[in-house]
Order: C-alpha cells, then structure tokens, then sequence
C-alpha cells in the first residue's frame, strides 16, 4: 500500500482548529490515534501530519479538509453572550459539541442568507420588539398574535409532541431558523440563539424532554425579541440578579405567558373554582396536558396568577426534579431525523435551491448533512412530492 503523502499545511492552522474546537493537545491526539508530542510537533512545524492523519483531525475538529490549507485562520465564530446559572459553569470553557453546535447554527444561518435571495427577493424581517421594562403578559399577547396561535388550535394540539412541532413550525414561518442540537450535554445547555432582523437562530437541545424543548423554544424567541441572542440553560438568579438574570428572568416570563396565557388559565373550570392555594397532582398534571406543558411551567403560571404559594409550588418543584427522566428512545424514520435537526424551514430552502439548479448536490449532502439517496423521501416530506429528485 502507498505512503500517504504529507499534508502541505501551516502548523498556524492545525493549532488554531484544535483550540477553536475545544481540545486539549492530550485530548486530540487520543482522537486521532496519535501520541501528543507527535501533534505538538505537527503544530510547531517540526513535521508534517500525513494528508490521512489530517482528515482525522479535520473529523475530530468537525471541519472541512480545506480549511486547513487556507493561507490564515478564519475569523472566529461570533460570540454569544453566556446566561448559564448551572452551578460549576465556567464562561467560555465549551464542550467541543457545543462549539461545534455554534459553529453549524452559524454556518447554517449564513447559507439560509445567502440562498434565499435566489429563489425570493430578500428574507423576511423578524417582526417582534421586547424590552426589559416590558410586562411579559403582554409581550406574550403579541407573540400568540404574531404567530397566528389561538387558543382552540393550541387545545387541539397539546399532545407534547404535536405541541412542540405546532409552535416549532409557527415561529419558523416568520422567519426564524429553529434547529436542533444532538451532541451537546443538557446539563451544559438547553438552548442558545443568534439574534438578528434577519433569520435570527434559535437551536435547541434534543436531550431535553420535548415540553422542556417547547418552553426553550419560547425563552429563545424571547430572547430574540430583545435582539439579545445567549447562551441559556433556564435557571434563574432570584437574589440580586445580574443584568444576565433579570434577561432570563424575563425570558421564562414570556415564554410561560406566551404558552400559558392568564385570561385563559383564569378561565379554565378548576382554576376559578379553587379558592385555595394548593393543587392535587390530577389537577395539575390535566391543566399541563391540557395547554401541551410541563407540570412546572403549569404550576409557575398558577403562581404568577396569585393560584398558589411560592412555597407549594417549591415542594412540587423539588418533586419533580427529583423524578428520572423519561425514555424517549424509539426508532424515528431517517427523514424525520434530518427535518427535526435542521428544521423544516431550512431544509426547504436548500431542497428549492437544488431543485433550481442554484445549487449542487454536493451542497445539498453537505448543508444537510445527508446521503443524495435519501433526498426523494425528505423530500416527499417538506414539499410534498419528490418528482423531482431522483
């Protein structure tokens, strides 16, 4: 067998692309098979990786081949701003999931800008404005408006799954690119966003329980409606919050006001006839499945709307948390996986640009990050054929 040849690249770039993706020179090494102080001396330019050995860091950095032979680093990913509360988070120390995560939201975000100008005139303009000072019922009002959500079609849609794609599809249609992330850990992060007047970003984590996933999806909007984009895991500062935790403050408040809307909660049979402060488990959890919630956000509304205690709805906080998470294992058709990653919106504006020959379909297998064969049954899905690709 022959020799790989050596890779004719600048040691600048190899350690550039392993910082940037969050690696230890340790732990890269341990990646790709190779001892540590072999990489170092690739990135000092004591030697050469072979053109084999870079498409192995090009896998473990989960960036393209050619990257590595431009002349100086790109510039960097812009930053989002970190409202993480987790106890133990350390700002600006991500996960190389996470960083990769940002990196294909971006890249994602940057494609969508360019190609949609080819098949329409310019993207739509995010229609929604918030400020802190703002009161959440009614930022909630306008977003429900906005999105076109009534409260009968929001009933009719409160299985969990069927809710989170309701609003998921909602909020894509003004413009807003919604994806899903699948390597990150939920502990490090629910959900981040890019803010912008243009295909704003919202990205969420698949690991999260799918009404977890559909309050995200409503903190982030939130946060685009601030033009504040971040990097979020919910939790919030109640003693003497930082300007960081009067935002996620606000955010939870939208988002429970948007899913949740007190006119209508106050309306609702049970609640109006309970003079007290203390709910039973059936009462909570059919007031949940009712609005397509979690048990918490339910609770949280009731005790926004002065339905119960601060200390009630600390107890069944802690019960809550306290309970194991859900299996959501079961087997998803491929298409479905590739829809629900990129969303629905994104994917169709790659496949109208394909079909229009604005494109490749190289592109397509790389914006996608799918194999061209299975394209007639995306396809079918989004755009409701697939006579076309073939």
């Amino acid at each position: 067998m022959a020799k790989s040849a050596n890779a004719l690249i600048k040691p600048d770039l190899l350690e550039w692309t392993r910082k940037d993706a969050g690696f230890g020179v340790e732990e890269a090494a341990r990646k790709i098979g190779t001892t540590p102080e072999r990489l170092a001396g690739w990135e000092q330019g004591d030697s050469k990786p072979t053109v084999n050995q870079l498409r192995k860091l090009a896998a473990a950095y989960k960036r393209p081949l050619a990257l590595f032979y431009l002349p100086v680093p790109p510039e960097d990913t812009p930053a989002i701003r970190d409202f993480r509360r987790l106890p133990g988070t350390i700002f600006g120390s991500d996960s190389p999931q996470l960083r990769f995560e940002k990196r294909r939201a971006q890249f994602r975000r940057d494609t969508a800008l360019e190609l949609f100008p080819l098949i329409e005139h310019d993207p739509p303009e995010f229609p929604i404005m918030a400020s802190l000072s703002d009161d959440p019922e009614l930022i909630g009002v306008q977003i429900r408006d906005t999105l076109g959500i009534t409260y009968a079609d929001q009933v009719r849609r409160s299985r969990q799954r069927t809710s989170f794609n309701y609003w998921r599809e909602a909020i894509e249609e003004i413009g807003v690119l919604v994806f899903q992330m699948w390597l990150v850990d939920n502990q490090e992060a629910r959900g981040f966003s890019y803010s912008g007047s243009q295909y704003p970003v919202i990205a969420l984590n698949s690991k999260d329980s799918l009404a977890g996933r559909t309050f995200t999806l409503l903190h982030e909007l939130a946060h685009l409606t601030l033009r504040e984009g971040g990097l979020c895991d919910l939790l919030e500062e109640r003693q003497n919050p930082s300007l960081e935790g009067q935002t996620e403050i606000f955010c939870n408040a939208v988002a429970g006001a948007t899913l949740v809307p007190r006119d209508y909660l106050l309306l609702e049979s049970s609640v109006s006839s309970n003079a007290g402060s203390k709910w039973a488990d059936d009462e909570i959890f059919d007031l949940a499945a009712k609005f397509g919630v979690s048990r918490e956000t339910l609770l949280r509304r009731l005790l926004i709307c002065g339905k119960t205690t601060a200390d009630f709805y600390a107890i069944k906080r802690s019960e809550y948390l306290a309970e194991p998470a859900p299996s959501q294992r079961f087997p998803v058709p491929y298409r479905y996986r590739v829809i629900n990653r990129s969303g629905r919106s994104f994917t169709k504006l790659i496949l109208e640009n394909y079909l229009r020959d604005n494109i490749t379909g190289s592109d397509v297998a790389e914006y996608l990050e799918v194999q061209l064969k299975h394209l007639p049954d995306i396809e079918r899905e989004v755009m409701g054929s697939a006579t076309s690709i073939t």
